[in-house]
């Protein structure tokens, strides 16, 4: 994953989680300016900071470096449900996608 990657990652799910910038630097002890230098691709935030950024906007690592995080909690609830079918319910459900 690059920079770019990671800094649309962290503004996405910030804006979803309706925090500024100030408000999120505050929750990782961090000045406002560098959120503003991170999302002006600056530079790259180390591993702990990274890790601590999505910790404060109240998400997994899983769902941060999801292949499709726009859709994840959609996909994991799907196959949650799919999980939950009986055995001849979930080879319907096969056929009828194929």
């Amino acid at each position: 994953m690059d920079l770019k990657q990671i800094v649309e990652r962290i503004r996405y799910f910030r804006y979803e989680k309706n925090l500024s910038g100030k408000d999120l630097s505050l929750l990782i002890d961090k000045e406002q300016s560098y959120i503003n230098k991170l999302e002006s691709y600056d530079f790259t935030p180390s591993l702990k900071v990274l890790f601590k950024i999505i910790d404060a906007l109240e998400i997994t690592p899983e769902e941060f470096f999801a292949e499709n995080y726009l859709t994840y909690k959609n996909d994991r609830d799907l196959l949650e449900k799919i999980k939950k079918l009986k055995k001849d319910k979930r080879e319907t459900l096969l056929k009828f996608l194929d």
